[in-house]
């Protein structure tokens, strides 16, 4: 009898100690973590995988961090400011990958390093909190092998970062200070991060392995005494024999379903041909009603009609998403510069000018008609039916994404937007196509960009080819909150590539004098 009531504490204590494993395994998410923030979540402007990312288990599957997790491009930095000069951390990146570590932060600027697979792609980078790069030093002869972990060390003195990556040693330029949050951001493709250690002279002040132990030993007590509770009512050996076998059934079911969802389930992300068809079913009727919403913004907003208007129709990267404030939108920057460049040139110029059917001789608005989750034959139907009464002079289309994600075809997205110039013309109002851009570490061929040519070379209509542009782009700073939405400097770049292209075609009446 003795050897069985020793028998069930045993059990008792195994089956606590796995139901505890596998709840904290379950619970594993950077919301329970609660030592890093994410900045993708922080955004007014938000992106999609923000909020799964800190809420989800499969960031921190296996006990680190990964940067490429739902969507990619994530970063994170400590909640707290820490005091230190020393840092380390053991990393992994896929092929094409990278991980930038900010090691000295402040309101303004990030003191970083980017570590690459491809010994020519390893920088150190001062970078500004839109995401440019103020600075950019190449690190020469760095190598790390992709798909294999590797140990970072810094050690801060004064002015200068001495990095010694795999024991190889190199050295960033730093603002001197010892006070900081750490950071660490990821791109597309897997880029791993585990075991932080933060240390101000040789003393740890941040310790961190992703791992979920919060609370394992309370979880494991209460759960046990629970188990004794119920063990404690058997009054004869028969019913022990029983409890003993249930236990024994119920630990091993226990077992293999934590192996399971180690293996099969905590790291797993749902097919995302399926989760795009589902996501699409769930927001029609979101998009009804945010349709809706936006364009009776719109037409209360833009009832005047004495200012010269320029309209951008597209679904979420045209709306903003990935801006930090709506202020930091492309549009809004686009508006703000256009009517800085025109007041410039109208103070210059002795006669009156236009660009696109637009005059240059008074204040431009640019109405952001970006609904997220759109396709074009939504953003057509509003069109006609709405937008169009506004009678702006220029109408740009930055389409293409969405159509191709949720399977519209070339044959049905070329009808739409042919549509567009149609209804255009009738109304004298000039189009413009944009070839919506993407990430270039997207490395998925989008078929309706050579759409968008054939529509413009088919119906003279000026292009402008905004993917090429950002991909020409890309290493003068971050760019990408995911595969379509920039960040506020990518914003600022496409805001820039439209404003130049619109202010290269202005016409004059009679020969400018300056």
């Amino acid at each position: 009898m003795k050897k069985i009531h020793a028998l069930i504490i045993i059990l008792n204590i195994c089956i606590s100690i796995f139901i505890s494993k596998l709840y904290l395994l379950t619970n594993n998410t950077l919301v329970v973590n609660n030592n890093w923030d994410s900045e993708k979540i922080n955004l007014q402007m938000g992106v999609m995988g923000a909020s799964n990312f800190v809420n989800k288990t499969q960031p921190l599957n296996r006990d680190r961090l990964d940067l490429s997790s739902w969507s990619g491009f994530q970063e994170i930095s400590t909640k707290k400011i820490l005091e230190y000069n020393q840092i380390e951390f053991d990393a992994l990146v896929d092929d094409n990958a990278y991980i930038i570590n900010h090691f000295a932060m402040n309101d303004n600027q990030r003191f970083s390093i980017k570590i690459s697979g491809t010994s020519s792609d390893s920088y150190c980078l001062v970078i500004d909190r839109d995401g440019k790069f103020i600075d950019k030093q190449l690190i020469d002869g760095l190598n790390i092998k992709s798909n294999e972990w590797f140990h970072t060390k810094i050690n801060l003195r004064e002015n200068e970062a001495f990095i010694t990556i795999n024991d190889q040693e190199n050295v960033c330029l730093i603002p001197n200070s010892k006070y900081s949050k750490v950071g660490f951001k990821g791109g597309l493709n897997q880029s791993l991060v585990d075991n932080i250690v933060i240390k101000n002279n040789s003393e740890t002040v941040f310790n961190e392995d992703f791992s979920n132990n919060k609370n394992f030993i309370l979880i494991l007590i209460v759960i046990f005494i629970f188990l004794s509770l119920v063990h404690s009512k058997i009054s004869n050996k028969s019913r022990y024999i029983l409890f003993v076998t249930i236990d024994i059934s119920l630990l091993l079911s226990i077992l293999t379903f934590y192996i399971y969802l180690l293996c099969f389930f905590i790291g797993n992300y749902p097919n995302i041909n399926s989760y795009l068809s589902s996501l699409k079913s769930k927001e029609t009727e979101w998009i009804d009603k945010e349709i809706e919403i936006i364009s009776t913004q719109i037409m209360t907003a833009t009832r005047d009609n004495n200012i010269e208007k320029i309209m951008i129709i597209g679904s979420s990267q045209t709306w903003g998403a990935g801006a930090s404030s709506i202020e930091k939108t492309f549009p809004a920057i686009l508006e703000n510069e256009l009517n800085i460049k025109i007041d410039e040139l109208s103070k210059d110029a002795t006669s009156s000018g236009q660009t696109f059917g637009l005059s240059i001789n008074q204040d431009i608005s640019v109405v952001n008609a970006g609904i997220s989750g759109t396709v074009s034959f939504e953003l057509l139907d509003e069109y006609q039916k709405n937008w169009i009464k506004l009678k702006p002079k220029i109408l740009i289309i930055n389409l293409s994404s969405n159509d191709f994600n949720y399977g519209v075809s070339q044959s049905d997205f070329k009808k739409n937007i042919e549509e567009f110039i149609s209804l255009n013309k009738l109304n004298n109002i000039k189009t413009i196509l944009v070839i919506e851009a993407s990430s270039s570490e997207y490395r998925i061929y989008n078929p309706l960009h050579n759409s968008l040519k054939e529509i413009s070379a088919d119906n003279n209509i000026p292009i402008i080819e905004m993917n090429e542009y950002l991909k020409d782009k890309n290493d003068s700073g971050l760019l990408w909150w995911d595969f379509i939405h920039p960040t506020n400097y990518g914003h600022q770049l496409i805001a820039k590539h439209i404003s130049d292209f619109i202010l290269d075609n202005i016409n004059y009446s009679q020969e400018d004098q300056h």
